[in-house]
């Protein structure tokens, strides 16, 4: 059973304060900073080449017009008229709150996730981690099948700054993250930070993160606003392969 993620307006409200703040240290438009330094060109269901000129967000800069100086009121109501035909993992083949893509070239498999857990308890709570680990081994079971040339495994996620996510992998793949060279805006591996389990906004991240970027004078300070890092592992598959019994 899926369900389909609505981003709340605080969500947005978050990203757009950060893009003003990112404006006024460098000197770039505000529609500039929102389309480098926010996730919203992909929430908004487009690819990773953050095209300016693209029909869609185009379309969206109109909205925004209603926010330049404060609020998420119109990227909110833009973003939710499109929500049921903006792409989601849940219409992809996945595992639970797993999925993966396969890079074919380097053979590769990226993790990705996404809190599809129903239940009164959080995705990561120590009461689903069997859950976890039960979707994760049927994922790799898949991925042994499909792709028996895979070699490694990688991500790219805050999550693996926290215990409660990297227990779920072989300690080798969670000790072997490192902080990403650069910040990687776009994707929402490092904005998830300020959601919770609920899909609402984490206020305790929020807050911290908006008080560091208000004092922000550079764009340094800025990036270093974050409350945790974008983090990348990197291991063998048959680590997981090893972990999970396959």
């Amino acid at each position: 059973m899926t369900r389909l993620i609505i981003y709340p307006e605080r969500f947005f409200d978050v990203q757009l304060i950060f893009a003003r703040k990112v404006a006024e240290v460098t000197k770039q438009s505000f529609a500039d900073a929102v389309l480098h330094h926010t996730a919203i060109y992909r929430i908004l269901g487009l690819d990773w080449s953050a095209n300016p000129a693209h029909l869609t967000w185009q379309e969206y800069l109109q909205a925004l017009q209603q926010d330049v100086k404060a609020g998420a009121k119109g990227t909110y109501q833009f973003y939710f008229a499109r929500s049921g035909s903006i792409p989601h993992m849940s219409d992809q083949q996945h595992w639970g709150c797993f999925a993966y893509d396969y890079l074919q070239k380097q053979r590769k498999v990226k993790l990705h996730f996404s809190n599809q857990d129903f239940t009164e308890y959080g995705a990561l709570s120590h009461q689903r981690m069997n859950v976890r680990q039960a979707e994760l081994q049927a994922m790799f079971k898949s991925i042994r099948q499909e792709h028996p040339e895979a070699e490694t495994v990688i991500g790219s996620s805050w999550l693996y700054n926290i215990q409660a996510y990297t227990r779920l992998f072989p300690g080798e793949y969670g000790q072997s993250a490192r902080a990403a060279d650069r910040v990687d805006y776009l994707g929402r591996g490092l904005w998830g930070q300020f959601l919770n389990h609920e899909w609402q906004a984490n206020e305790q991240t929020v807050g911290v993160f908006l008080q560091c970027v208000e004092a922000a004078t550079t764009m340094q300070q800025c990036d270093q606003s974050f409350p945790y890092q974008l983090m990348l592992p990197e291991a063998p598959i048959t680590v997981f392969y090893t972990l999970y019994d396959i």
